[in-house]
């Protein structure tokens, strides 16, 4: 009782609330600006905490991770355009409404989802996390390898009803993953001579160049520059009805499970998460043929899981040293820059920051 105490004043001080918040709204202009990303903001922050303390700064870190989740379903809905890798699903149904004159629905829909994939993966960081975090101890290389071929086979199921140009078009983007030099050798790899190669081919140029040029490119050609009306925008236009929202609640649950389980594997992601909701929503739909065509439930699988994603990713970071992510790599930066060692002794050293950071 006292440790809980003891938890809940740390995360409910002025200090920790106001970095929370401060964070989120940070973190959602960036996740809503194609281009920016979360580990570059992170990346960014992490040197400026150094005179803060532990809870405060693991505060920002994850307040800009959360709202950037959601920050990148804005522009993917409204333009087609994801902020995020992660938000790549979201573009699937999201902009056919934008198209139907129903954007503040498909937002709304959107902060709905992700606000309740968050809340099931906080609750499974915060309950289930040791238990979760020892399973992944049991995956080795070919269980890893049969997950990874498993979400690039689910491609061919979610680019329309050829599932051949969905193959073909996953063996592209592995194709392009193999620029740069090769981790294990280091001998460069389609680099063509170019010292800009070495490194790889960034992920956001070719999000930006792949979902942000055609829709350019079909405005100018249309020369439609009317564009949204702000009253279509206003979130407090469209309600969702309570018999709408019962219908999601089996794609939020099913979304849920699907990202937290993604999230504890060291290497997934909250893209994979969302592509795999994605899928699960589409067959288990009783109108699998409405998906992509800007259907709410497509919106609302993606949103939930890469958001699930988010503190499940924390649970084999905390509990095993092993980061789930990227992100979660620069929280164990974080904590080590304020002399923490993760691990399973983590938890025992240090158990009202652990809490308070999970409870934030």
């Amino acid at each position: 009782m006292e440790l809980l105490t003891q938890i809940a004043g740390s995360v409910l001080s002025l200090g920790s609330v106001a970095a929370m918040l401060g964070a989120s709204l940070l973190g959602v202009l960036i996740g809503a600006l194609p281009g920016l990303n979360p580990v570059m903001a992170i990346a960014l922050l992490l040197p400026l905490t150094y005179s803060m303390e532990p809870l405060i700064a693991l505060g920002m870190v994850a307040g800009i991770y959360n709202g950037s989740m959601y920050g990148g379903a804005i522009p993917a809905i409204l333009m087609r355009i994801p902020g995020t890798p992660a938000a790549i699903a979201t573009t699937f149904d999201g902009f056919p409404m934008t198209q139907r004159g129903e954007a503040a629905r498909a937002l709304k829909i959107a902060c709905w989802s992700s606000a309740i994939g968050g809340t099931a993966s906080a609750l499974a960081l915060m309950t289930i996390g040791p238990l979760l975090a020892r399973a992944t101890l049991h995956f080795g290389p070919a269980e890893y390898f049969w997950i990874a071929m498993f979400g690039m086979a689910s491609i061919g199921v979610l680019v329309g009803d050829d599932a051949l140009k969905g193959l073909m078009a996953a063996v592209l983007g592995l194709l392009l993953g193999t620029v740069g030099l090769d981790n294990l050798s280091g001998i460069p790899r389609f680099t063509f001579g170019e010292p800009w190669l070495l490194s790889g081919l960034d992920l956001i140029v070719i999000l930006v160049g792949l979902y942000a040029l055609p829709p350019v490119i079909a405005l100018a050609e249309q020369a439609d520059l009317k564009g949204l009306s702000a009253a279509a925008l206003k979130l407090g236009r469209a309600r969702l009805g309570w018999a709408e929202i019962r219908g999601m609640v089996p794609t939020w649950m099913r979304s849920s499970f699907i990202g937290i389980g993604v999230g504890i594997l060291p290497g997934a992601g909250g893209n994979i998460a969302a592509f795999l909701s994605y899928s699960a929503a589409k067959s288990a739909s009783k109108d699998p043929d409405s998906f992509g065509k800007g259907n709410p439930h497509g919106v609302a699988a993606a949103e939930c899981g890469n958001n699930a994603d988010n503190a499940a990713s924390m649970i084999p970071a905390l509990a095993l040293g092993i980061p789930g992510n990227v992100v979660a790599a620069l929280v164990l930066g974080a904590l080590l820059i304020h002399g923490l060692q993760p691990g399973p002794q983590l938890f025992h050293q240090n158990p009202a920051l652990v809490g308070g950071f999970m409870a934030q």
